[in-house]
């Protein structure tokens, strides 16, 4: 019914988590991509093919579910010419001096490895999410979903000077009231307090 793929739902997933945690509404975050040659057999050649690149994303103030992920779907459409440039070579198109990344310090990993079933729409409507904790990372926010077995692994990294340990119980639960809106209420406007945790609820 939404006419996109996995990745770009958790990647609208991980965009509106951000704003639940900072109140900001504009946000360039770095998105992973696969760079391993398109030709046949390419995943079986050994190597790190991974590449990072910088995505701006707005998010309107009035705005329903399938309008957002309709919006998330261009822009991913829009920057998938360029996700073979390197962040390097990103960095000196904006800042000849820079030597590295100066653009984000948080970053979507989404891992499907092709060799593995694939997870597709339909199979988000009745599968259970993995949390697997959170690890401490330089960047300030890690998210990392790993779908290889065809069941949804999410992994958090982020620095405690940004965010409590306590996090992880709201960012989880972020994670399951968004996904559970964009598949079931695709057509409602999006009310952030839908999406808070019941503690937080209880606190409003």
């Amino acid at each position: 019914d939404m006419n996109t793929s996995v990745k770009n739902i958790c990647f609208s997933v991980y965009i509106y988590i951000l704003k639940m945690l900072s109140g900001q509404d504009d946000f360039v975050v770095g998105f992973l991509t696969n760079n391993r040659t398109v030709h046949e057999n390419g995943d079986k050649v050994l190597g790190c093919y991974l590449n990072t690149i910088p995505v701006r994303v707005k998010i309107p103030y009035v705005v329903s579910w399938r309008q957002f992920q309709q919006q998330i779907d261009r822009r991913l459409l829009e920057i998938k010419k360029h996700e073979r440039m390197l962040l390097f070579e990103i960095s000196q198109i904006v800042d000849e001096k820079s030597s590295g990344n100066i653009f984000f310090d948080t970053l979507y990993n989404y891992m499907d490895f092709s060799m593995i079933k694939d997870l597709d729409t339909d199979d988000l409507v009745n599968s259970s999410v993995v949390y697997e904790g959170h690890q401490d990372t330089n960047t300030l926010f890690d998210f990392m979903l790993d779908v290889s077995m065809g069941q949804m692994k999410l992994t958090l990294r982020y620095t405690t000077s940004v965010l409590a340990k306590s996090s992880d119980e709201y960012i989880f639960a972020y994670f399951n009231n968004i996904l559970d809106q964009i598949i079931n209420e695709p057509d409602n406007i999006i009310d952030p307090d839908s999406i808070l945790c019941d503690d937080e609820k209880e606190l409003c």
